[in-house]
This record gives C-alpha cells, sequence and structure tokens, in this order.
C-alpha cells in the first residue's frame, strides 16, 4: 500500500463513527425541535432575563391625554376665552413636544436587538396626532371667533 492511504486503526467513513465518538449532535446543547416559533428559541447568555424592548407607551398617553384636555378646554374656552389658549398651548407645543420625545425613544429602543414592535403603539400614536390636531383647530376656532367680536 501507498503511503497516501489512511491507517488501518482509523474508522471508515460509512462505519457511524466520528472523532469524539458520537454520531449526533448533542441534544442538549442544540435541542431536537425544529424552530417554529420565537418561544422554541433559547439564546446563548439571555434566557428568561434577557429585557425586551417596547415602544414608550407612556409618552403617547401623555400626549392623547394633553390633546382630549385641549379639546375639552376648547368647548370650555366659547365662555371663558383663556381656556381656550391654554388649551391650544397644551395641543400645540406640549403635544409636539411630547410626541418628538416619544419618536426620539422609540427609535433608539427600535435600535435594540430586543425591540418588540407594537401595532398598538402605532394605533395610538396617529391616535394621539388625530386628536392634537383636532385641540388645536378648535381652539384655534375659539379663539379666532373671539377675537373677531374685539
Amino acid at each position: 500500500m501507498s503511503s497516501w492511504f489512511p491507517p488501518e486503526d482509523l474508522p471508515a467513513a460509512d462505519s457511524g463513527q466520528s472523532f469524539g465518538g458520537a454520531t449526533e449532535p448533542n441534544p442538549s446543547v442544540w435541542g431536537r425541535q425544529p424552530l417554529g416559533g420565537a418561544e422554541q428559541v433559547q439564546f446563548a447568555g439571555g434566557g428568561d432575563d434577557t429585557p425586551l424592548e417596547r415602544a414608550p407607551v407612556a409618552l403617547l398617553s401623555a400626549a392623547l391625554a394633553a390633546g382630549v384636555f385641549a379639546v375639552i378646554l376648547a368647548v370650555l374656552g366659547r365662555t371663558m376665552t383663556w381656556l381656550a389658549f391654554a388649551g391650544w398651548i397644551l395641543a400645540g407645543p406640549v403635544g409636539t413636544v411630547l410626541l418628538a420625545l416619544y419618536t426620539l425613544e422609540n427609535t433608539k429602543r427600535r435600535a435594540s436587538a430586543w425591540y418588540v414592535a407594537s401595532s398598538t403603539a402605532t394605533m395610538l400614536y396617529w391616535i394621539s396626532l388625530g386628536v392634537l390636531l383636532l385641540g388645536v383647530i378648535a381652539c384655534a376656532v375659539v379663539i379666532a371667533l373671539w377675537a373677531g367680536t374685539r
């Protein structure tokens, strides 16, 4: 025999043996279940103690509350104009800053690998934006009607 043949004591390729003596990967390391969903995936250092990042819904709730209060102040501002001014400030600058802070924080959280997107947060964002716009317009109309009578 020439020297390029493997030695006689090495197992043949079809014998079912490998270098470690095991024929399959260790099931405790790799698992035996197919990857069907995220709940079946186990991460190498994460486990259940890895915090998931979510949208900052508290900022959206504050923006929505500011818009609702602005609409209420617009209705009450028909008799007391200073309430319409307060509602305009609440829905305009304050609501815009709250939505901007939400967008900034949400963008930071989306950069995380552990971010979980939420359709509820997206829907709440657009509802908040609409209510704030309604509050600004309603207060502006009340202020314009008051200014027209002066």
